[in-house]
Formats: C-alpha cells, structure tokens, sequence
C-alpha cells in the first residue's frame, strides 16, 4: 500500500498521547503467551512510526518535496534511527531540499563535537556511522555547488574525533567530494590540496 505524501507527512508529525502510552505500558506487562497469541495487537512505538514515515518519504523522491520542513524537524528526534531515515529522505529529495542545508550543516556540528564514548559498544559506534553517512549524503545531495558544503566534507577529512569512527565518516566524505567532482572544480582542488 503506497501512502501519499500528506499520510506520511501527517505519520511523522504523531504525537504520542497517554491512552497510547499507558497501553503500551498495559501491554508489556502482560504474559509472554498473551503477547504471542495476540501479536497483532501490539502497540508500534512512535519512534518506528515516524521511521517508517521519513522512509517513505524518501522512497518517494523529490515528490516529497512538501515534507521538507518536517523532515528538518524530524532531524531532532530524540530517536536516532528516525533522524537518520530523516538524512536519508532529505538526501532523496536532493536539490529541492536545498532548504535543510543549515540544519544538515548543524548536525555534522554536532557530530563533529562529540567525542565517541570511551569503550563504546558497536551499537553506538553504528548507530555514529549511519548518521554521519546520512548527513554526508544529505550534505552531497540538496546542495552539490555549495562551497559551505565542499568546506565542512573538508572538516570531516581533518577531523579526529567523530563520534568514535572516524575511518568510515571520513571515508564517506572523501568519497562524496569524489563524487561532487565531476560537478565542481572546487571539489578537485580540495581533493588535490589533500594529496599534497
């Protein structure tokens, strides 16, 4: 079943309201055999509802050109997963997101200035890489001609500390600004200042 723009965007906005909460709360404490038997009736977090949503979204293309605002919203859910569907989508989108680009800008910020937790499980350390991953094709896709965006997939190449896994965001921008070099000159000299 294709859902239309306005459904998803309407799935990615829900809130959770209490009568929601308390049943999942109601749920999870009943028996394992109640759950099993009536698995169709279990409750589906907001967090997996809005995932699907901004997934959606972005199957859909730059036809969902009218969600980017609550796509740029969504980069700031509280669930990592949703804000990395939410990269994703604006990365689809491409060019007619060009309106995300100061906020996909503020979340590389925000990577950047997190240090990876010492003894981080491989969890955060992926969960580290799909978004820096999602925000270095976000930034290679709604504004390929930037010169802000040739500068910060710059910072990341220089960067030493991005949220634990710097090999991989770094290889990601490295690749990124060989892709963005067949579109600009500016990423050739970037590319060619590293080489030096």
């Amino acid at each position: 079943v294709t859902k239309s723009v306005g459904q998803l965007i309407l799935e990615l906005q829900e809130k959770d309201t209490s009568i929601h909460q308390a049943y999942v709360q109601w749920w999870f404490t009943r028996p394992g055999w109640f759950q099993r038997t009536l698995g169709l009736f279990a409750p589906t977090s907001r967090a997996a509802v809005h995932h699907q949503a901004a997934r959606g979204l972005g199957n859909l293309g730059a036809e969902a050109k009218e969600a980017v605002p609550v796509l740029i919203q969504a980069l700031n859910d509280s669930d990592a997963q949703v804000q990395i569907a939410s990269l994703q989508a604006l990365a689809a989108i491409g060019r007619p997101a060009r309106e995300a680009l100061p906020a996909i800008l503020s979340k590389l910020n925000q990577l950047l200035k997190v240090p990876g937790p010492a003894g981080a499980g491989s969890s955060v350390a992926s969960i580290a890489m799909n978004l820096g991953g999602g925000i270095i094709a976000a930034l290679g896709s709604v504004a390929p001609d930037e010169p802000i965006v040739l500068e910060n997939l710059n910072r990341v190449l220089g960067s030493k500390s991005i949220s634990g896994t710097p090999a991989t965001i770094a290889f990601e921008a490295a690749r990124m600004l060989g892709t963005l070099a067949t579109e600009t000159n500016s990423a050739v000299d970037i590319l060619a200042e590293m080489l030096r």
